[in-house]
């Protein structure tokens, strides 16, 4: 990734993601960036993968952007 967000894809594991469909099984846990800057993690089957051309500015915020298999536990 690139400018400030923080994230690279050849740094900590980090993908970029464009949209479209679930790139990984539903199942497994993961680590989303979303176009806002928020970070969110949980099952990938739980995240809306795709990106929807936006009618206002402030929508797309919740697009994610980049991605990453988590390898810890989760309770």
């Amino acid at each position: 990734m690139s400018g400030n967000d923080g994230l690279s894809a050849s740094e900590e594991g980090w993908i970029e993601w464009g949209g479209g469909e679930c790139p990984v099984a539903a199942d497994a846990s993961v680590e989303i960036s979303l176009r806002c800057r928020e970070l969110n993690r949980g099952s990938a089957g739980g995240f809306d993968w795709r990106h929807n051309t936006p009618r206002f500015a402030y929508e797309g915020d919740d697009d994610i952007i980049a991605y990453r298999i988590h390898k810890g536990h989760e309770h």
